[in-house]
């Protein structure tokens, strides 16, 4: 997930992922974003304190503004599912499409 702290429709799929965190235990989960580490901090507190004590979930900061270019996210939060094979199978920019990626993860 490519994420602003500061979007409000990140922080709803940040907490909607939250309340689901049991599902997420089998998969391999990364949370990117451009922010500054106190937004960070503040985001993962109140958005997604379950996320974070997931041993599964890394959080990474992109303090060169490299993942915009490689991964060309159309607007916050985007989404992207891969398979095994680290192909792309799924990609949205809608938060209205998250339980669409609980369906695939099954």
């Amino acid at each position: 997930m490519f994420f602003d702290a500061t979007c409000e429709h990140c922080q709803r799929t940040a907490a909607n992922m939250s309340k689901r965190a049991k599902e997420l235990k089998n998969i391999n989960i990364y949370m990117i974003t451009q922010d500054e580490q106190r937004s960070i901090d503040y985001f993962f507190t109140n958005y997604g304190k379950p996320l974070q004590a997931l041993k599964n979930v890394t959080i990474l900061q992109d303090k060169d503004h490299v993942f915009i270019p490689l991964f060309h996210p159309k607007q916050y939060p985007s989404l992207y599912l891969y398979d095994t094979a680290k192909k792309l199978t799924y990609y949205s920019s809608n938060e209205k499409d998250l339980p669409k990626f609980f369906d695939l993860m099954k």
